[in-house]
């Protein structure tokens, strides 16, 4: 068994402790990498369904509104999610200068059980045998929550839903590093005893579940904007941008762009406008088509590009809905 343990610690240690996530289905650098929406984003101050626990008698979700609003706007921005994105306490006159905005709800109990062994406990084990800091830093024991992070996404004009979801928090686990200090009783017990054995540290474990659970959240919401939030949209018929070609974030030494791609709406737009930078480029032509239930606006117009980032916004307004909004972040090198 003591080979077994040993030969599973030393095959998988460099993926433990090299591409740790909170989230086994969402990396973070996989997200990072993806081509960031095209929208301007304020996001508004999230509230509370509960009454935030600041007991050191249980393991707690211990943040509260103006802190989760911080760590969600600085994970968002580091992980290239939108064009741009902005802080506001709600909607109003913050959110005028967007796309849209984003509110959100923290719903379920503030309370973490611990549940059982991480999956990654046998590797955690081995490597303490080996070397004994490896299996420290090894995600072993895992905790349960109900914590769900309710969002809508909603036009800064007409206020209205773009889109909307819920994030539920599920599993999360964590290593004894995360959960005691090393000069501490956890710490000697450490020495003796493999970590998923020791004693914790409650106050430091529900801080590290506490930064868990905000990087999984902001993990989830950055994949839904990126890869999911066109297609929500596109469903619930308050329009959509498909790009052909471009792809929003990257960078050009061309001086112009074709930006081509397709509006998609459940209204006929009645116009559209495109500007570079805040200079108007005037009304673009369109020749709307009706697809099935979808009026399909086609794009293909020549963008000129100043050196540098530009900001490439499109507005188009229908009889039923006005202000459909992108933004495209494209640099000129």
């Amino acid at each position: 068994m003591r080979t077994v343990i040993l030969g599973v610690a030393t095959l998988t240690f460099p993926l433990l402790v090299g591409c740790k996530s909170v989230d086994p289905d969402l990396r973070r650098d996989e997200i990072r990498d993806k081509a960031p929406a095209a929208l301007k984003v304020a996001i508004c101050q999230p509230t509370f369904s509960f009454q935030a626990n600041a007991s050191n008698a249980s393991l707690n979700f211990g943040s509260n509104a103006t802190a989760l609003h911080d760590a969600l706007f600085e994970q968002l921005s580091e992980l290239n999610t939108v064009t741009s994105i902005v802080k506001a306490a709600g909607a109003g006159d913050e959110t005028d200068g967007a796309d849209v905005y984003i509110e959100s709800e923290l719903l379920g109990s503030p309370d973490f059980d611990s549940s059982s062994f991480a999956s990654t406990w046998l590797a955690s084990g081995g490597l303490w045998l080996v070397s004994w800091i490896g299996g420290l830093l090894t995600d072993d024991t895992a905790y349960q929550s109900s914590l769900t992070l309710k969002f809508k996404v909603k036009n800064a004009v007409t206020r209205g839903d773009e889109s909307s979801g819920e994030l539920p928090l599920g599993s999360l686990s964590t290593s004894f590093w995360e959960r005691n200090r090393l000069l501490s009783f956890s710490g000697l017990q450490s020495l003796i005893l493999p970590p998923f054995w020791t004693s914790d540290d409650t106050s430091t474990t529900s801080t590290a579940l506490t930064n868990r659970a905000t990087e999984a959240f902001a993990l989830r919401l950055a994949n839904y904007l990126k890869s999911d939030f066109e297609r929500s949209a596109r469903d619930a018929g308050t329009g959509s941008l498909e790009l052909r070609g471009l792809v929003n974030g990257t960078s050009t030494t061309n001086a112009k762009i074709q930006l081509i791609g397709t509006i998609v709406t459940d209204e006929k737009l009645k116009a559209l406008s495109i500007a570079v930078n805040n200079t108007d480029l005037g009304a673009v032509e369109m020749e709307s088509k009706l697809v099935d239930t979808k009026w399909e606006t086609p794009i293909n117009k020549s963008i000129p590009l100043n050196p540098g980032e530009n900001e490439i916004h499109l507005e188009g307004s229908s009889t039923a809905r006005s202000d459909f909004r992108r933004t495209l972040r494209i640099t000129r090198s």
